[in-house]
């Protein structure tokens, strides 16, 4: 029987800046890559965010690849713009939260997330963390970043949260492990660190996992996509080096591309 997860918070207009001024716009944002990339290693998928009741929020939800409950709201659907350097890195550089910050589940899609659904992913970011208050029953899994949080310790970002999740993924740099390796905790805490790799961290192990060869178009959402495998291949019953080899996998092909997707 399929793992079902439910991810919850963000969806977003990808908007890529060229630099003769041209803009390419696809659907993105932390759940809706995790989504993707959970569907694409066999799991059921139900994302659940919400757009701005703009034509950026058409545009977000014709492009999404996944079943959604998606919420329009009034107001300006959430925007990343990202730039490209000759490598495939992107860099972010400008994030509009726009309807993020007022989106909140029903009381009917609580029950029906705590009723019907394995596992929920909710990226811990200010606009979205407090999603998971109030959902009890499925495995917790949360995503936590360098690119949103306050200050270079990441145990003031996440170790708050960790007794209430099974897994913590923190978007960060190796300089950041020390410092994880540190925290006693039940949870499994994955540290991916981009073209170095990734990090798993459970009951004092250390286990690295390169990031594997590939050719790289764009590196926008590869984090979230290793998130999403890893999910699936851990709450499956595969090792931790097995969870953290899908995860580079995924992560590998999706940097093949351009766009989260």
């Amino acid at each position: 029987m399929a793992l079902c997860i439910a991810a919850i918070g963000e969806v977003t207009e990808d908007c890529y800046l060229g630099d003769d001024g041209h803009q390419l716009r696809v659907a993105g944002g932390i759940s809706a890559n995790f989504a993707r990339s959970a569907a694409a290693a066999g799991a059921q998928v139900m994302l659940f965010a919400p757009v701005g009741d703009d034509s950026a929020g058409q545009r977000v939800i014709a492009g999404l690849t996944v079943p959604h409950q998606i919420r329009v709201l009034s107001g300006e659907t959430a925007e990343q713009k990202i730039r490209l350097r000759a490598d495939g890195e992107r860099q972010f550089c400008g994030f509009r939260a726009g309807v993020l910050p007022d989106y909140r589940l029903s009381d009917d899609e609580r029950r029906r997330i705590d009723t019907q659904f394995d596992v929920v992913h909710v990226p811990m970011q200010p606009e979205t963390e407090h999603l998971l208050a109030g959902i009890t029953r499925p495995a917790r899994v949360a995503d936590f970043s360098v690119d949103s949080a306050t200050g270079d310790d990441p145990r003031r970002w996440c170790e708050p949260h960790l007794e209430a999740l099974s897994v913590a993924f923190v978007g960060g740099h190796v300089r950041h492990l020390e410092a994880l390796a540190t925290i006693q905790t039940r949870a499994v805490i994955v540290l991916t660190c981009g073209a170095l790799g990734a990090y798993g961290i459970w009951r004092g192990k250390v286990v690295h996992q390169p990031a594997l060869p590939t050719h790289v178009v764009d590196t926008t959402g590869c984090g979230d996509a290793f998130a999403g495998a890893f999910t699936v291949a851990h709450f499956g019953g595969a090792s931790l080096e097995t969870a953290l080899l899908r995860g580079a996998e995924r992560a590998a092909r999706v940097a093949e591309r351009m766009g989260a997707g």
